[in-house]
């Protein structure tokens, strides 16, 4: 079995101004049906913050695009987001 895309990792200087060397971008919350999928993608200090509880660096982000089929709706997300600008540089981090 292959593995699951649990997020992005990558620096980014937030709206404070402050730079985050291994900020973790995890989808949390992802809804929609065969014709548009929305996610809300939500950034950590790093993936320790993340799967620790720790607060969010900045309230979610939504996005939004339209999913090829019905399959691996996660993976297609995450592939999605990767073809953005924003997180052109970001590594996908895998469980």
């Amino acid at each position: 079995m292959s593995e699951s895309i649990i997020g992005l990792r990558m620096t980014k200087t937030f709206r404070s101004g402050m730079t985050v060397p291994y900020a973790f971008f995890t989808i949390t919350s992802i809804s929609g049906n065969v014709d548009r999928l929305y996610l809300d993608v939500t950034p950590f200090f790093n993936q320790e913050a993340m799967e620790n509880g720790y607060s969010p660096l900045e309230p979610s982000t939504q996005y939004n695009f339209v999913p090829e089929g019905e399959n691996r709706w996660d993976s297609q997300a995450y592939a999605y987001l990767t073809s953005l600008d924003e997180f052109k540089d970001a590594i996908e981090v895998k469980r």
